[in-house]
């Protein structure tokens, strides 16, 4: 007789068979019928999409996509999605290519293109035809067909190369300064020249052989690289603006823009030793380019290494003995040595090339004060007060002419010091008993205050 705990264990177990079978049986149920919910929504986003193309007023257009795209949705919401993916992404593709050529045909019924929808549709269009041939390309695929691949092909392709490979797109979404959008879209018309569906587009057809080869040029590709690092730059993305730019280093394409941005994305993220190796490349790469000798001369100054800094302007004015710039950093960093009738060299050297230029006004500016200030302190110590003023005024009057040029220049008001200058050098003046026109001076010294948001004299 068996005892009552077997006979609990048989019932448990045959419940469980029977349980099991139950729930075995509502999920092939479920499959079935998820299966027929999701082939009903690819057919109804399809239908619905063609009946938008048939709409003639724009909201109804609006109305019958926005349903189309419902539908899609609810299929990829669906628990075969993911083993259905190609045929949900095609079905996502054609209704985005019938939206696009509804748009693109609006002229024909005497109605204005909607920019956005038409870029928005081409663009999504032709990435969900790319990513549904390179599902459908997959080997292990057992539902690759060549009828469905030869579908895509002869709608992607005349969409790609409709919009120049989404560049139209690109530029449009770069005007509306939607950075995002349009990185996406270089990003994709450059990784688009090596995907499968563009390759065998070109292999199976003359013509596309032919727009491939167009499409393709390096100078094409190199403006759509130089924009897609651009975007990325703009829409604030430091590392992929990084990858980017480290990309186009060597293509001789916008090399500048390429050094210098690169630089300085590596600062923002605070990667000070590629910050200073990228200023290092920059300068042996284009050694007639100032900025990166500029920058690399900052750093040694911050760390008052003036044989180093020294090393980097002598060499770039050894390549361009002309350069206003050059000059005026060689003239600096002579000043900050101890040697001011030498700077001055340099620095009125530099003036004679480039007169408006701010920096090199502002310089000789500075180095004429600090000449007068040097006089002014050594008979202030003396106590010999009137000898101190007469002697250092005409240095400031030549540094006040110099500053106010650079004030002229400086339309941004970024440099403090030229006001700071240009105030002290009043303030002496309109401070002396014997002053004829105090009141203008005032005038002056009050309207560079404002201008660079200072205290005024009251």
């Amino acid at each position: 007789m068996r005892s009552f705990f077997s006979i609990l264990s048989l019932i448990i177990t045959l419940y469980s068979a029977t349980a099991n079978a139950q729930t075995a049986d509502s999920t092939v149920i479920d499959v079935k019928a998820a299966r027929k919910e999701l082939m009903k929504c690819l057919k109804e986003a399809r239908t619905i999409a063609t009946e938008g193309t048939q709409a003639t007023k724009g909201d109804a257009v609006k109305s019958k996509f926005s349903s189309a795209r419902a539908q899609i949705d609810k299929a990829k919401n669906n628990p075969l999605f993911s083993e259905n993916k190609a045929n949900v992404l095609l079905a996502e593709a054609d209704v985005e290519y019938l939206c696009y050529n509804t748009e693109r045909n609006k002229p024909a019924i005497k109605e204005k293109i909607d920019n956005k929808t038409l870029y928005t549709s081409s663009y999504k269009a032709f990435m969900m035809y790319s990513q549904a041939y390179d599902l459908l390309c997959d080997e292990s695929n057992p539902k690759a067909n060549s009828k469905v691949k030869n579908t895509i092909l002869k709608k992607a392709w005349p969409l790609f190369t409709a919009t120049g490979g989404l560049r139209v797109n690109a530029a449009y979404a770069y005007e509306e300064k939607d950075w995002k959008q349009s990185h996406a879209c270089w990003d994709l018309y450059i990784t688009a020249l090596e995907s499968q569906l563009v390759k065998d587009a070109a292999a199976y057809n003359d013509r596309f052989r032919g727009e491939l080869i167009i499409l393709s040029t390096d100078s094409i590709v190199n403006h759509a690289k130089y924009f897609r690092a651009l975007t990325s730059v703009l829409a604030e993305d430091h590392e992929t603006a990084i990858e980017e730019l480290k990309d186009m280093r060597y293509l001789g394409y916008e090399t500048n823009f390429v050094f210098q941005e690169l630089a300085r994305q590596y600062l923002i993220i605070g990667e000070q030793t590629l910050y200073e190796n990228t200023l290092i490349e920059g300068a042996k790469l284009l050694p007639k380019d100032p900025w990166f000798a500029q920058n690399l001369m900052n750093i040694s100054l911050e760390n008052k290494d003036y044989d180093a800094a020294s090393l980097v302007i002598d060499a770039l004015l050894k390549a361009d003995p002309e350069n206003p710039i050059n000059l005026s950093l060689k003239g600096t960093l002579v000043e900050l040595q101890g040697n001011s009738d030498e700077a001055l060299k340099y620095l009125e050297k530099a003036y004679s090339l480039d007169s408006t230029n701010v920096d090199i006004n502002s310089n000789l500016g500075r180095v004429w004060y600090n000449k007068g200030n040097v006089i002014e302190t050594a008979y202030f110590d003396k106590r010999q007060y009137t000898i101190a003023e007469e002697l250092s005024m005409p240095y400031y009057l030549k540094a006040v002419n110099y500053y106010l040029k650079a004030y002229e220049a400086d339309t941004d008001r970024s440099d403090k010091t030229i006001a700071n200058g240009i105030r002290n050098v009043l303030y002496k003046q309109f401070m002396k008993a014997d002053c004829p026109n105090p009141q203008e001076l005032i005038k002056k010294y009050n309207q560079v205050s404002k201008d660079y948001g200072m205290p005024t004299f009251e």
